[in-house]
């Protein structure tokens, strides 16, 4: 539940959504299915600020998805 809202805000863009979420433990690393992290969802929508939140709060941005 976590993860998905956490991809959703990536996606949209949304910052403040990001930062409540941010207290969850494992934030921003958590994964989806298809292990895709919020910095992915972010990235592929084009969501810079979303995706600068992110690396701020410690995401991996080596981490691979599915399709590598």
């Amino acid at each position: 539940m976590v993860a998905s809202s956490l991809l959703i805000a990536a996606e949209n863009g949304g910052i403040r959504e990001l930062t409540e979420l941010s207290i969850v433990r494992g934030f921003p690393n958590l994964r989806n299915k298809q292990k895709e992290t919020a910095a992915h969802v972010a990235a592929g929508a084009g969501r810079i600020e979303a995706l600068s939140f992110l690396t701020v709060k410690g995401a991996q941005l080596s981490m691979q998805d599915e399709r590598g």
